[in-house]
């Protein structure tokens, strides 16, 4: 299998993926290369500071503060005196009619109106969609470091259909102790192909099902990986998200390819947390308050694309659908975080909370 990608220096490899792939990797070489990166630390710092505004494009700016702390996450070594002049200088130069610039009692809020790069010649769209494939699959395999330049860019995609979503780098073993992320480039390449397959897949303490499916999409979350698709039945026909480590096997099915609906678009999991996306429920404006020692870490580390912070002090905002991986997300925070509103939310996680309590009231009270 050959897999075409573009990256900051000339370069030309082949080698084998440990299931046996045969892959020849092209690197085209790009304006702004990994040379130029490493030598000129502003030149780095600057193409790091467009990655984080990129994010705040349709969403809540960011204060000088929390712009500091994710360039220093990112390997920045910058005072904050520093980044102020970088952005007193983004202000006022010109080029920079993207940036809106807004102020909160003294503080000044900076967020980017549309995605901008440095970069002078683009990727079109198809290059970009073939980028992110090709290097969601060999960093999956431990193969390849994603520079967070190009997850930056390729996170910008402005495409309607993504094969892969890609969030973290986990590795599964299935019932059979196969490790799951030895399907990826099997599936990848079928869902490039149209092919239909013929799935066996067992969930936890349920029977075996097989499934006639149209594989249209894989998708990572939670340190898992998930094979999105129709599942054919002669009554109806269904979307499935499938884990990978309960997949037990597949082959390939003789029968015609239904496209992929037009609901299941790249916004489809956008009104959710995680994979789970409940039919028939509305969404909701969950509003929460957050511990003096961990809103910092809410506000620059979004529960959810549509968080929003409110004028009560630590108090936020999301509006999903409810689903398990809310609930789950929300608990997880345990006594740091409080719901405020909806009353149905507060009252379950509330109730989840006294069951909790008399598993650990005895050695409290003790």
């Amino acid at each position: 299998m050959r897999i075409l990608i573009a990256h900051n220096i000339a370069y030309f490899s082949t080698f084998d993926l440990p299931t046996n792939v045969p892959i020849q990797i092209t690197l085209i070489p790009l304006p702004m290369n990994a040379q130029s990166l490493r030598s000129d630390p502003r030149l780095k710092r600057l193409n790091d500071l467009d990655a984080i505004l990129n994010k705040t494009v349709g969403h809540q700016g960011l204060r000088t503060s929390e712009i500091l702390i994710m360039l220093r996450n990112k390997g920045n070594e910058v005072s904050k005196r520093t980044l102020q002049l970088d952005l007193q200088e983004m202000t006022e130069e010109g080029g920079y009619d993207h940036l809106d610039v807004t102020t909160e009692g003294k503080a000044n809020i900076y967020r980017y109106t549309k995605i901008f790069s440095r970069r002078q010649d683009e990727l079109t769209h198809q290059e970009l969609e073939r980028l992110r494939s090709a290097m969601t699959i060999l960093e999956s395999l431990s193969l390849y470091d994603m520079s967070e330049q190009i997850k930056t860019k390729i996170n910008a995609l402005d495409s309607d259909t993504n094969i892969v979503e890609l969030d973290s780098n986990p590795e599964y073993k299935n019932a059979k102790g196969v490790w799951a992320n030895e399907f990826f480039p099997s599936l990848f390449q079928y869902i490039l192909d149209k092919q239909p397959l013929k799935l066996s897949y067992q969930a936890y303490d349920k029977p075996k099902l097989t499934h006639i499916m149209m594989p249209y999409r894989i998708k990572q979350f939670n340190q898992r990986w998930y094979l999105c698709g129709l599942s054919k039945k002669r009554s109806e026909s269904r979307l499935l998200v499938l884990a990978f480590d309960r997949i037990l096997d597949f082959q390939p099915h003789k029968t015609d390819f239904i496209p992929c609906p037009p609901y299941f678009d790249r916004d489809y999991f956008t009104e959710v947390i995680g994979v789970t996306v409940p039919r028939d429920i509305a969404k909701e404006t969950i509003t929460f308050q957050v511990s003096n020692g961990r809103h910092h870490y809410v506000r620059t580390k979004r529960l959810h694309e549509s968080q929003w912070e409110l004028d009560q002090p630590n108090t936020f905002s999301i509006t999903v659908k409810p689903n398990p991986e809310l609930f789950s997300l929300l608990l997880s925070f345990g006594a740091d975080l409080e719901v405020l509103s909806p009353a149905q939310i507060r009252r379950k996680l509330k109730e989840t909370a006294l069951a909790m309590s008399m598993l650990y009231g005895a050695e409290v009270e003790s």
